[in-house]
């Protein structure tokens, strides 16, 4: 076999490995599923409008997390998923866009994009101060939502 054929075949092995290599990255998103009917953890800045219920608001979650960050006195001493919804009134379809203002505490790892939550509930207790007492306190609302 000539050396122009070894280096050509070399070089195809190399993009196989690559792409099996992406293939397998890429299924790493899918840490945040969650099944039907399990219930989510979150937080929302205190004054948030959110509508509770089974008429209530639905979360739509978009795009991957922001960054993670710890929630002092609102939840376990962990790093959470900051990341981007939409709030969508299914009544009027008044959607309201909370950009790196939802922050899942039942979990540390982020909610997939598009993973729905419906049937919100006030959650308990329904509100916390994140680093009270500090220049960085922060309100929170809590809330559950059910994954859909």
């Amino acid at each position: 076999m000539s050396l122009y054929r070894k280096s050509l075949l070399a070089g195809k092995a190399i993009a196989v490995g690559v792409v099996l290599a992406g293939a397998a990255v890429l299924g790493v998103e899918r840490v945040g599923a969650q099944s039907p009917g399990s219930t989510v953890t979150f937080l929302v800045k205190t004054g948030t409008s959110v509508a509770t219920g089974t008429s209530g608001d639905h979360v739509i979650v978009m795009g991957q997390p922001a960054a993670s960050v710890q929630v002092t006195g609102c939840a376990d001493l962990k790093f959470y998923p900051v990341q981007s919804v939409f709030l969508v009134d299914p009544g009027a379809g008044r959607p309201t866009r909370l950009e790196n203002g939802f922050i899942t505490i039942s979990q540390t790892t982020p909610l997939q994009n598009g993973f729905r939550l419906e049937d919100l509930a006030s959650g308990v207790p329904p509100s916390c101060t994140a680093f009270g007492g500090t220049v960085n306190q922060q309100a929170y609302d809590k809330y559950t939502g059910t994954a859909r």
